[in-house]
């Protein structure tokens, strides 16, 4: 009798590691966790098993994840976003919030198929978390370069990652956004009674751009505490602004559609206790008829309007490239 193939929910590939694994929703102590943008909305915790992928599980996942069709193409263009980020500009300036992420959508019609796209996904970003998540019909793609926290053995570690290098060099404009983000993971821990220490600021590559990243080592808790930060951290203010509030107000009157799961977290809590969860970000919805791709910049007082559209539209290339 031949032996079934189980039907992968999640394919996944850790940093810096080889192996894919896929994540078998039914009997197990694993689990997944699929969190969106708001805080409001439902966060998906699916049970089960994380397993070896081999090309088997690869294929089968692909072949019973059906794809839905997208009502609309909604694109976001150049003009609509300078705008906006301009009336952001206009609202830092009156002391409304410091500083806000904007991002911007794109619709590619494509004939890529969705295996090829993961595999090219896999090749190319060998230190991003890269997934496929087939949900409600629906199969999201990845190449997330930054943690929002993990735990493996006694290590607890997050990052701010943001501020991007832009024509050639990290203008004060990013070194702003950068301490920002430092000073409101800080202030989450401090709120929470974690310890922790901070390390030296270092540029990462992340594809075809360059951030300014720092780690921050934690004192480690029980499991259930330490999976409760990643909910007092999400979202940080590399993906929402400061202060979070009236940010987000801005984000949901203005960007013009819904975030979804895009820019909320995800990833494996395996029975061992070690997890790692990754913000949602260089992701992508493949539908039927076509692809959505997301991207976002940090606005602060020193935005360049231009500049911010050409980071979001080059951070948008780790997936377009491929569907051309």
């Amino acid at each position: 009798m031949k032996q079934q193939v189980p039907i992968a929910r999640v394919l996944f590939r850790l940093p810096g590691v080889v192996q894919t694994e896929a994540f078998i929703t039914g009997e197990g102590d694993d689990a997944f966790t699929v969190a969106p943008f708001l805080r409001a909305d439902e966060t998906i915790e699916l049970k089960g098993s994380i397993v070896s992928a081999g090309e088997t599980i690869l294929q089968h996942f692909f072949e019973h994840c059906a794809l839905q069709k997208a009502e609309t193409g909604l694109s976001v263009s150049n003009a609509d976003y300078i705008e906006l980020v301009n009336r952001a500009k206009e609202r830092i300036k009156s002391g409304s919030f410091d500083k806000v992420v904007l991002a911007g959508t794109q619709w590619m019609e494509t004939n890529c198929e969705p295996a090829k796209l993961f595999r090219m996904l896999l090749n190319h970003n060998p230190h991003a978390f890269v997934y496929a998540l087939c949900l409600d019909g629906k199969l999201m793609m990845g190449a997330s370069p930054e943690t929002l926290l993990q735990r493996t053995g006694n290590q607890l570690v997050t990052e701010a990652l943001g501020g991007t290098k832009t024509h050639g060099v990290y203008s004060e404009k990013e070194w702003t956004e950068h301490r920002q983000i430092q000073d409101y993971i800080s202030m989450i821990l401090e709120t929470c009674a974690y310890g922790f220490s901070m390390g030296e600021t270092y540029s990462r590559k992340a594809g075809r751009v360059e951030h300014l990243c720092t780690h921050f080592q934690i004192a480690q808790r029980t499991l259930q505490s330490d999976l409760a930060l990643a909910k007092a951290l999400h979202p940080t203010s590399a993906i929402c602004g400061l202060p979070y509030q009236p940010a987000l107000n801005f984000i949901e009157l203005s960007e013009g559609f819904s975030r979804g799961y895009y820019s909320g977290y995800l990833g494996p809590v395996r029975a061992s206790g070690d997890f790692h969860y990754f913000v949602n970000l260089r992701c992508a919805e493949y539908y039927s008829n076509g692809v959505r791709l997301f991207a976002g910049a940090g606005i602060n007082a020193m935005s360049v309007p231009e500049d911010e559209w050409e980071e979001i539209i080059i951070k948008m290339q780790t997936i377009a490239q491929w569907l051309k």
